[in-house]
């Protein structure tokens, strides 16, 4: 096989391989809902109680967050937000 054939037929073997996989889902309140949207809507909700001044209650959410989906784009955000959160309270040390 010529090496532009091999690497078509890699990636056409990835994709199938990857079409039947699973998606990945959370349920929350007995209804399936995809483990990026949870993660996001927490991060939201972490951003909200942050933005309003409820710095304990976001960063116990940031922290579920971080916990729950550390594998998602919003659970690393999350632990951007637990520094924000730490930092602003003069925690320096616990921030790092």
């Amino acid at each position: 096989m010529k090496r532009a054939t091999q690497i078509t037929a890699l990636v056409l073997l990835a994709t199938l391989v990857l079409a039947g996989c699973p998606k990945r889902v959370v349920t929350i309140d007995g209804r399936e809902v995809p483990v990026e949207e949870a993660a996001a809507k927490s991060l939201a909700l972490g951003n909200k109680l942050q933005a309003d001044g409820k710095a304990e209650a976001a960063l116990g959410v940031y922290q579920g967050a971080a916990r729950d989906f550390p594998d998602t784009a919003a659970g690393v955000e999350a632990k951007l937000g637990i520094a924000a959160v730490l930092v602003d309270a003069g925690k320096f040390k616990e921030a790092a």
